[in-house]
């Protein structure tokens, strides 16, 4: 058998896998296709679950704001989100935020995180006026539901309460899955409106790949659903 022969027969025995590949191309590019479709039809999404007042008190300026609440109190989770949350927040300029850190948390109650769902520890609005005088409200967050793989999801609750009469101004109990088409949509136009710093103009999906771009949005979009003045 010559050098030809041996070629071609080769080839036939090759043939298969080419059509196999160039069917698993096929079909991926439809399936991304299809994807690319049903997100450009999705209604971006808006957090709805929450309640907030029509706008801000006219002498409410200055917000404590605790850490984020996490369990369990992974520190390199929560160190990160710490920052995130409090750069999205400062960028809203709502109000002055003053941020507490866990350290000094711990000093007054003997914890370093405290959640929006349970009952606060006794006279806490009361010291933290004492403490921080000339302060008219807290900020309480919680982050929930995280996953760090794709389709990445987080969860946040949060609440805004006046110092002063102990009534919520602003609370979030909210959901943000990048499974869901309505996120993906959110989460780009969010990218595309921000460029968060940390990427390029041209790295198209990566708040849908880095956890750290998505809490970017996930904190943009809580937010954003803060009382105006």
């Amino acid at each position: 058998m010559n050098s030809k022969q041996t070629n071609l027969i080769s080839l036939r025995h090759c043939l298969p896998l080419f059509v196999f590949l160039g069917l698993a191309c096929f079909l991926s590019g439809c399936r991304h296709a299809d994807r690319d479709k049903i997100i450009r039809r999705a209604t971006p999404h808006v957090p709805t679950n929450l309640h907030v007042v029509d706008q801000l008190p006219g002498n409410f300026q200055r917000v404590i704001v605790l850490p984020c609440h996490h369990e369990p109190e992974d520190e390199l989770l929560i160190d990160y989100v710490d920052t995130v949350f409090r750069q999205e927040l400062t960028k809203r300029r709502a109000f002055e935020p003053v941020f507490l850190s866990r350290e000094e948390l711990n000093r007054m109650i003997g914890k370093s995180q405290l959640t929006p769902q349970n009952k606060l520890p006794e006279n806490f609005l009361a010291r933290l006026l004492s403490k921080y005088p000339g302060v008219d409200g807290v900020m309480f967050l919680e982050i929930f539901g995280y996953r760090a793989y794709k389709p990445l999801a987080l969860g946040v609750r949060g609440k805004l309460v006046d110092l002063r009469s102990g009534d919520f101004i602003w609370a979030i109990d909210e959901t943000f899955d990048a499974g869901n088409a309505s996120v993906i949509s959110a989460a780009e136009n969010f990218q595309q409106r921000d460029q968060v710093t940390t990427f390029s103009r041209h790295s198209h999906g990566s708040v849908l790949s880095s956890p750290r771009a998505f809490t970017k949005y996930v904190a943009d979009a809580t937010f954003g659903t803060l009382p105006g003045r």
